[in-house]
Protein backbone atom coordinates (compact mmCIF):
# COMPACT_ATOMS: atom_id res chain seq x y z
CA UNK A 1 0.00 0.00 0.00
CA UNK A 2 2.91 2.08 0.48
CA UNK A 3 3.67 4.84 2.97
CA UNK A 4 0.75 7.16 4.22
CA UNK A 5 1.99 10.23 2.86
CA UNK A 6 -1.63 12.53 3.42
CA UNK A 7 -1.77 11.38 6.94
CA UNK A 8 1.89 12.35 8.09
CA UNK A 9 1.54 15.60 6.66
CA UNK A 10 -1.81 16.24 7.75
CA UNK A 11 -0.85 15.37 11.85
CA UNK A 12 2.22 16.86 10.97
CA UNK A 13 0.88 20.08 10.32
CA UNK A 14 -1.46 19.51 13.41
CA UNK A 15 1.04 19.51 15.64
CA UNK A 16 3.27 22.06 14.38
CA UNK A 17 0.00 24.12 14.77
CA UNK A 18 -0.47 23.00 18.34
CA UNK A 19 3.10 23.78 19.26
CA UNK A 20 2.93 27.30 17.67
CA UNK A 21 -0.39 27.76 19.88
CA UNK A 22 1.51 26.24 22.81
CA UNK A 23 4.25 28.51 22.64
CA UNK A 24 1.85 31.81 23.07
CA UNK A 25 0.68 30.20 26.30
CA UNK A 26 2.29 30.26 29.92
CA UNK A 27 1.66 26.33 30.13
CA UNK A 28 3.81 23.08 29.14
CA UNK A 29 0.68 21.22 29.20
CA UNK A 30 -0.80 21.01 25.43
CA UNK A 31 2.94 20.03 24.53
CA UNK A 32 2.84 17.28 27.48
CA UNK A 33 -0.64 15.82 25.35
CA UNK A 34 1.31 16.27 22.10
CA UNK A 35 4.23 14.03 23.38
CA UNK A 36 1.69 11.86 25.01
CA UNK A 37 -0.25 11.25 22.17
CA UNK A 38 2.81 10.61 19.80
CA UNK A 39 4.60 7.84 22.79
CA UNK A 40 0.69 6.13 22.33
CA UNK A 41 1.41 6.41 18.47
CA UNK A 42 4.56 4.89 18.33
CA UNK A 43 3.85 2.33 21.21
CA UNK A 44 1.13 1.03 19.20
CA UNK A 45 3.35 0.75 16.06
CA UNK A 46 6.06 -1.03 18.37
CA UNK A 47 3.03 -3.66 19.00
CA UNK A 48 2.20 -3.98 15.81
CA UNK A 49 5.87 -4.49 14.79
CA UNK A 50 6.68 -7.15 17.79
CA UNK A 51 3.43 -8.98 16.57
CA UNK A 52 4.70 -9.05 12.79
CA UNK A 53 7.34 -10.70 14.03
CA UNK A 54 6.17 -13.49 15.88
CA UNK A 55 3.85 -14.04 13.17
CA UNK A 56 6.71 -13.89 10.47
CA UNK A 57 9.47 -15.83 11.62
CA UNK A 58 10.79 -18.78 11.21
CA UNK A 59 13.06 -19.89 14.30
CA UNK A 60 12.15 -19.99 17.44
CA UNK A 61 14.31 -17.25 19.00
CA UNK A 62 12.73 -14.67 16.72
CA UNK A 63 9.30 -15.81 17.75
CA UNK A 64 10.45 -15.42 21.65
CA UNK A 65 11.74 -12.04 20.80
CA UNK A 66 8.88 -10.61 19.25
CA UNK A 67 6.51 -12.24 22.33
CA UNK A 68 8.80 -10.54 24.74
CA UNK A 69 8.84 -7.45 22.52
CA UNK A 70 4.70 -7.44 22.55
CA UNK A 71 4.94 -8.01 26.36
CA UNK A 72 6.77 -5.37 26.87
CA UNK A 73 5.01 -2.70 24.46
CA UNK A 74 2.25 -3.85 26.00
CA UNK A 75 3.04 -2.85 29.81
CA UNK A 76 4.23 0.42 28.81
CA UNK A 77 1.13 1.03 26.93
CA UNK A 78 -0.69 0.50 30.38
CA UNK A 79 1.84 3.45 32.14
CA UNK A 80 1.04 5.29 29.72
CA UNK A 81 -2.51 5.06 29.22
CA UNK A 82 -2.81 4.99 33.18
CA UNK A 83 -0.72 7.98 33.68
CA UNK A 84 -2.31 10.20 31.54
CA UNK A 85 -5.67 10.57 31.72
CA UNK A 86 -6.40 13.41 29.22
CA UNK A 87 -4.09 11.92 26.44
CA UNK A 88 -5.64 8.38 27.18
CA UNK A 89 -9.05 10.40 25.99
CA UNK A 90 -7.43 11.98 23.12
CA UNK A 91 -5.29 8.72 22.33
CA UNK A 92 -8.69 6.45 21.74
CA UNK A 93 -10.19 9.18 19.66
CA UNK A 94 -6.96 9.35 17.29
CA UNK A 95 -6.81 5.49 17.57
CA UNK A 96 -10.94 5.68 16.25
CA UNK A 97 -9.99 7.88 13.49
CA UNK A 98 -7.23 6.72 12.21
CA UNK A 99 -9.38 3.33 12.06
CA UNK A 100 -12.17 5.09 10.80
CA UNK A 101 -10.03 6.40 8.14
CA UNK A 102 -8.19 3.01 7.04
CA UNK A 103 -11.80 1.48 6.86
CA UNK A 104 -12.51 4.08 4.45
CA UNK A 105 -9.91 4.11 2.80
CA UNK A 106 -10.30 0.33 2.19
CA UNK A 107 -13.53 0.52 0.87
CA UNK A 108 -12.64 3.09 -1.96
CA UNK A 109 -10.02 0.68 -2.91
CA UNK A 110 -11.58 -2.50 -2.96
CA UNK A 111 -14.87 -0.55 -5.28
Amino acid sequence: RGVPYISIAVFTIITIGLIIVNGFSTSLHLLELIASLYNFGAIVAYIYASISLVKLSANRQEKLLGILATVACIFMLTLLVLLHPEGRILALLWFLVGLTIYFLADQTVHK
